[in-house]
């Protein structure tokens, strides 16, 4: 699904780099919070990501009938909101992290053309951290 906007942001094989990345990431196997951490913990930042991106219509309805559970089988079974969000994308597919917003809407632009929805989600932040969807999550 991202391989052909990566591939032209890239430059392809004998082409010029399109935009300057610095790091990427497939939200897949695990949420924006574990995906965001590897791409920005080794330089001591972080990342303050906003909710660009409705969630998937499943897990709108897996946290409604959850949250409808009495609160002793919702222990037992440990889903919630925060959870929710370290185990799945929750609406965001792919994220990469890029020096400014020109670089920024340079992807946005490429993606666009390949009719797949990008936006700017956040910015990387001084604290080791990752925020998203009213959580936080330090390292």
């Amino acid at each position: 699904l991202y391989g052909p906007v990566m591939r032209e942001a890239q430059g392809k094989i004998d082409e010029p780099r399109r935009v300057d990345m610095i790091a990427a990431a497939h939200i897949s196997g695990g949420g924006v919070p574990e995906k965001g951490k590897r791409m920005v913990e080794s330089k001591g930042l972080g990342l303050a990501v906003n909710d660009i991106f409705p969630d998937p219509e499943g897990i709108q309805s897996l946290l409604t009938i959850v949250g409808k559970l009495p609160e002793e089988v919702r222990q037992k079974i440990k889903i919630d909101d925060k959870i929710a969000c370290q185990e799945w994308n929750r609406g965001i597919g792919f994220m990469v992290v890029v020096p400014d917003k020109e670089e920024a809407k340079k992807l946005i632009d490429i993606a666009e053309q390949h009719e797949c929805e990008a936006g700017i989600a956040g910015e990387v932040i001084d604290q080791p951290e990752i925020q998203f969807k009213g959580h936080t999550w330090t390292y």
